[in-house]
């Protein structure tokens, strides 16, 4: 039988997978590297022994010594032979070290089928291969079992005492050992190997493989024995070897290199230094030969963190003669000290390491080979680490589209380039596209071990940070989660366990848990310390410094800060964004520590810096926000105004351009974590200077441009969405929006300032979106243009629930406030009015909401006269607060505008008693979100017909008379019966008041109105409109409270967002047709979530007469999440809504009159003063009384 040699067999398969040659120093490190891999056994060695197989034919083959019988060989056994003398045939005796003679008929030359031995060869190898997988796991006995049944198949195939047979003996005397029996496994190791010390000359290459895994797997059990069998193993090659002695060093670096495999790193070194000796007594320092053994060398002194020395090496390797290192080699020596600087914290050396390896793995390996990838993906996140985000983002995303189109969908590489690029992207604002990266990660990492894996605690905390960046509360979740990961494996001192507790610490700190933050800080910080990681110790000291300022521990918090900034200049230097933060901080303590010169110094520095670098970004508005405090709180109130102005100007330009990409949710974290303090800090400060009539106007230009931002930034998105879903290029929005397209060209840098810019510019390219489209408007609306566009007799009053900044509060109150910002027609000055403390305020506005709530049980009870005089009361008190306050131009203007914030939105504006008349009765009135709807817009596009849906056929089901007291005689279109999901009944006046506004919208449109009423009001109508010039919802209304039933709280720029699940456009919904048998394809219920993605974009006007439709979640400085404000988000220009439960007949009549004054052409809010004032003076005549709730609850929201 021919022997085939594996190793043979393995350059075969290499030279026919490479075009490389041979004798290159790759083949060379692929050739070790495969048999390292190999299974436990060695297989045949590389020289083929001179004997021969045989197998015994019958049962009469005895064996003698001399002329004695020693034994008889059994029928169907191998044997070896050596040498044949006239019949006799010379043979190692089967159990023993000796041999003897047997005569050759008894035997023949053992031989198997060809296609029988490579199925034998298949089944032995997949034995093996099990016995590693086991054995790799620690999983002793069942390795046993499989280490003995891989015996049988090598027995099978290669005979009893063949080398392959006997090398898995030696695996079995191992695993032996290692399941609690060393004396016996021992035994069984010494006995194969004496085996085949009998098999072959004492000097045979044949003996190098047994060796070999006896001294490797006797590390295990008998060091002494190991070592023995380590010098017998160079020995024989320093013998075998003695004329080859660059094939010597090979063989011999084989053995440092299976030590380095096995984690025996001193060994390895004792070996490695015995080669390198090799090297030089041969003279061989200059050749291919010292780069590989020096290449062991510095390896195996990067795993004993002796990082000085395997940089030394690794530069050692670099200074070789051209000729006797490759590009290749050159590329991957280049790489190899980039890590090692990078251990070092020598990120600028690795940087430029780095740079040189690049064009170097093109080169060899291709642009788009995965070894280029894994050094894109570390020379990117370096240079994010050293201040150049650009680059980095570059070098990363190129990383990701080579790993993402190359590797498994559950890849952890491929995870890990998302988690990075995640993080970069949060450092540079762009909060959508980290939370895609991060969410990214995390979905591969749980498909790669699940959601209980410590595969995943990394990429949890790396998305809890993500969230934290925006002030989600459900950060806290996936850090917890990850914490406890860490806590409940081996890996719990690990880097990634202590950058876990680190950043537990930070969201435990955003939640003023100090106590329960500090000691994951410190634990956090022992470790990076331990482990010589100095930038993550700088960043954890910072953060505990920000947990002793809060604490008052000024002192221990202006220590901790030196300590980082010592850590971190070094290594990232002055102009690095992290640098810049740990300045403010420094800047901070410095204030609190009264210490203004040094904190006026610091923030200047940094300001400066900031907007040089980074331009419109959060640091820079926070930089500019924190040196108008310092200024203003040391007497320079001029220059502290000059900077808040440029704070607020950069904020305005940083959200136009991110917060669309943010869900709502998020905008709103984002909003009261980042912007909504320098906000309030800067009005505070105008605020207290009213004096100054130039500080006042700069003011009302804050004001004008810092609410509704979100509100602004979601009008935005979903218009991108309509737009984009219109021309079917929906998926590139997405796409975009998520922020995961790979860089347009390899390698492409883009300047830094203009990064945002050009990612939009590229969207509006994708998406075939014309200049003046979606995107474009004005960044900054001045004071001036909203001035202009306001009518004579005209006055805007700007509410807002002001939350005035500790530190520029004499009594340190943190009591809200709320102010009025006063902006009349021509050319007269902006007035400040404080109207007063929030909390009284709020109380009587939501005692007066609940009274009119239950109106109607009071007005059926007690009469409307004396409900009315109640209801006045309440109201009188809230007209006290919110209209005595204001000046006479206020009060002497027909036309009011007004920009409510907070429970503002709530208040009846018509119904407030002024001289004991409505207000209405003097003022023509309206509400806008803020000053900016104001101005005109650049809209041409036609609408189309109008659109009256009502009446809908909810199909009322029959049901036993109800026990229930009677309901009051007065009918509501309300949502109290939807609460319990009950039948609702079909509106009796809805159908009447269709066909009496039918005519005014024919006249008022030019064009007759699509009326669809009965089965025909469907909610699926309505979503299929596309941009009816009116369109008029008579029907049921509903609004759902939240979990916590508040309508309103006190402010805080900590407070936490709601949750989807809570999502108050899911709340919030009209009903139609077949609501009381809805099916799968329609509920009935059009929630304001839906009307989002309806086409309203060039509707002028929508009209809920329905109830509750102006209610909702509010949101300081953001309006009302409701029912309006999905028609406003849609595109609609104006939005006639109601406060309350509207009765159902008193509501036609309303309608009636006011779509007749439209067509009669008055104003919108004209119209609907009008027809309040027609339904006051019917009831005032018929009743003796005209109560709020039956003309009030209905509001104009948007344009006149």
């Amino acid at each position: 039988m021919k022997l085939i040699s594996p190793i043979y067999l393995l350059k075969e398969k290499i030279e026919a997978m490479t075009p490389l040659s041979p004798n290159s120093v790759l083949l060379r490190i692929l050739c070790q590297a495969l048999l390292l891999t190999l299974p436990v056994s060695l297989l045949a060695q590389e020289n083929k022994p001179t004997i021969q197989q045989y197998v015994v034919i019958d049962n009469t083959a005895d064996v003698y010594e001399g002329k004695q019988v020693v034994t008889r060989l059994k029928q169907g056994s191998t044997v070896w032979g050596f040498q044949e003398n006239q019949g006799w045939l010379l043979i190692k005796i089967p159990g023993s070290s000796k041999r003897g003679w047997t005569q050759g008929t008894h035997l023949q030359v053992r031989q198997l089928d060809p296609q029988q031995a490579q199925q034998w060869k298949r089944q032995a190898d997949a034995a093996a291969t099990q016995v590693r997988k086991l054995a790799s796991k620690k999983q002793y006995q069942p390795a046993l079992k499989a280490a003995r049944e891989s015996v049988e198949e090598h027995r099978r195939l290669y005979g009893d005492e063949h080398p392959q047979t006997l090398n898995e003996l030696i695996a079995v005397g191992w695993l032996t050992a290692m399941t609690g029996q060393t004396a016996e496994g021992r035994k069984q190791i010494e006995t194969a190997v004496a085996t085949q010390e009998a098999l072959f000359a004492p000097n045979s290459p044949a003996l190098a493989g047994a060796y070999h895994l006896a001294a490797r797997f006797a590390l295990d059990i008998d060091q002494d024995y190991a070592l023995n069998n380590y010098q017998r193993l160079f020995d024989l090659y320093d013998k075998i070897y003695q004329v080859a002695p660059a094939e010597n060093i090979r063989k011999h670096r084989e053995i440092v290199t299976s030590l380095i495999r096995a984690g025996k790193y001193p060994l390895a070194k004792k070996y490695a230094e015995k080669t390198w000796k090799l090297v030089e007594t041969n003279q061989l320092t200059q050749t291919e030969t010292a780069f590989l053994v020096m290449s062991d060398q510095a390896a195996i002194a990067q795993r004993l963190n002796r990082s000085a020395e395997a940089a030394r090496l690794y530069r050692t390797i670099l200074e070789l003669p051209t000729d006797q290192i490759s590009g290749q080699a050159r590329g991957l020596t280049h790489n190899l000290l980039g890590q090692v600087l990078i251990s070092q914290d020598k990120r600028r050396e690795a940087a430029k390491e780095w740079e040189q390896a690049l064009p170097l793995y093109e080169q060899h390996y291709g642009t788009d080979h995965l070894g280029t990838a894994s050094l894109l993906h570390d020379a990117g996140w370096n240079q994010f680490l050293l201040g150049e985000p650009t680059r980095g983002r570059t070098l990363l995303e190129r990383a990701l589209a080579i790993r993402a189109a190359q590797l498994p969908a559950d890849n952890l590489q491929t995870a890990l380039t998302h988690s990075q690029l995640g993080y970069l992207c949060s450092q540079a604002g762009d909060h959508a596209s980290a939370l895609a990266h991060f969410r990214k990660g995390v979905e591969i990492a749980e498909a790669a071990g699940g959601t209980d894996s410590l595969t995943v605690a990394s990429y949890y905390s790396a998305l809890g940070f993500g969230l934290g960046a925006i002030g989600d509360p459900s950060a806290s979740d996936y850090l917890e989660r990850s914490v406890k990961l860490y806590q409940n494996s081996p890996q719990k001192f690990s880097m990634g366990a202590a950058d876990a507790y680190r950043r537990l610490g930070e969201d435990l700190l955003h939640r003023d848990k100090l106590t329960q933050a500090l000691p994951h800080l410190q634990r956090a910080l022992k470790s990076f310390e331990q482990q010589n990681r100095p930038l993550y110790a700088a960043i954890t000291l910072s953060t505990i410094a920000r947990v002793y300022l809060k604490q008052g521990q000024l002192d221990a918090a202006l220590e901790n800060c030196e300590q980082a900034l010592k850590k971190r200049m070094p290594i990232q230097g002055l102009r690095h964004q992290q640098v810049s933060q740990l300045r403010l901080l420094i800047a901070r303590i410095h204030q609190q520590r009264n210490e203004l010169a040094q904190a006026l110094s610091l923030a200047q520095e940094v300001s400066e810096i900031a907007s040089q670098d980074l331009g419109a970004h959060p640091l820079t508005v926070q930089a500019f926000s924190d040196l108008a405090q310092y200024q203003y709180v040391s007497g320079q109130v001029d220059v502290a105004l000059e900077s808040s102005d440029k704070a607020r100007r950069l904020s305005r330009r940083h959200i136009r351009e991110q917060l669309p990409f943010l869900s709502d949710t998020h905008q709103l974290s984002y909003l009261n974590r980042k912007d909504r303090p320098s906000l309030h800090q800067s009005l505070a400060m105008a605020w207290q200077q009213q004096a100054e009539s130039a500080s006042i106007k700069q003011s009302a230009e804050w004001m004008i441009n810092g609410k509704a931002t979100s509100h602004e930034a979601l009008s935005l998105q979903h218009r991108l969405h309509r737009i984009a879903a219109q021309t079917g290029r929906l998926e590139k929005l997405d796409a975009a929006i998520t922020g995961i397209q790979a860089a347009s060209a390899v390698g492409s840098q883009v300047p830094r300032n203009s990064e945002i810019n050009d990612r939009i510019t590229r969207l509006k390219s994708e998406l075939n979106l014309k200049a003046d489209q979606a995107l474009s408007g004005q960044a900054w609306v001045t004071h001036q243009s909203v001035q202009q566009v306001l009518k004579p007799e005209t006055v805007l009053i700007d509410f807002i629930r002001l939350q005035i900044p500790a530190e520029l509060s004499d009594d340190q109150s943190k009591e809200s406030r709320y102010v009025a910002w006063i902006t009349s027609a021509g050319e007269e000055p902006v007035q400040i009015i404080d109207i007063g403390p929030a909390g009284p305020i709020d109380a009587q506005i939501n005692a007066a909401s609940q009274e009119l709530q239950s109106s109607v049980t009071l007005i059926v009870s007690q009469g409307e006269a004396k409900a009315t005089e109640a209801c006045n009361a309440a109201l009188q008190q809230i007209s006290q607060k919110l209209w005595s306050p204001l000046p006479d131009s206020v009060k002497q203007s027909r036309n009011i505008i007004i920009s409510p914030d907070a429970s503002l939105w709530l208040v009846p504006w018509a119904a407030l008693s002024v001289q004991g008349e409505p207000l209405i009765k003097s003022h023509q009135l309206r509400l806008v979100v803020s000053g900016r709807d104001l101005l005109p817009s650049d809209e041409t596009a036609s609408a189309n017909a109008p659109l009256i849906v009502a009446d809908p056929d909810f199909e009322t089901k029959v049901s036993a008379p109800d026990q229930s007291p009677a309901p009051p005689a007065i009918e509501t279109r309300g949502s109290a019966i939807f609460k319990n999901f009950s039948p609702v009944p079909r509106l009796k006046f809805a159908a009447a008041e269709a066909a009496s506004i039918t005519p005014a919208i024919n006249q008022l449109c030019g064009r007759p109105p699509v009326v669809l009423t009965g089965k025909q009001a469907t909610e699926q109508a309505v979503k299929k409109a596309s941009s009816p010039e009116i369109m008029v919802l008579t029907t049921h209304g509903i609004f759902l409270p939240s979990d916590n039933n508040a309508t309103t709280s006190e402010f805080t720029f900590d407070s936490e967002p709601r949750t989807e699940l809570n999502n108050p456009l899911l709340r919030s919904g009209l009903l139609f047709a077949g609501f009381n048998e809805s099916t799968s394809g329609s509920d009935g219920v059009l929630t304001g979530a839906e009307i989002l993605e309806t086409d309203l974009e060039h509707t002028d006007l929508v009209v809920m007469s329905a109830c509750d439709t102006a209610l909702g979640e509010i949101n300081n400085g953001e309006g009302v999440a409701g029912l309006r404000q999905s028609f406003q988000l849609a595109g609609v220009n104006s939005v006639v809504a109601s406060l309350w439960k509207i009765e159902d007949r008193q509501t036609a009549f309303l309608m009636k009159d006011f779509f007749e004054h439209l067509a009669a052409g008055k104003t919108k809010s004209e119209a609907l003063r009008q027809a309040q004032l027609n339904r006051i003076e019917s009831r005032q005549e018929r009743n003796g009384a005209a109560h709020p709730f039956f003309w009030a609850a209905f509001t104009l929201t948007g344009s006149d």
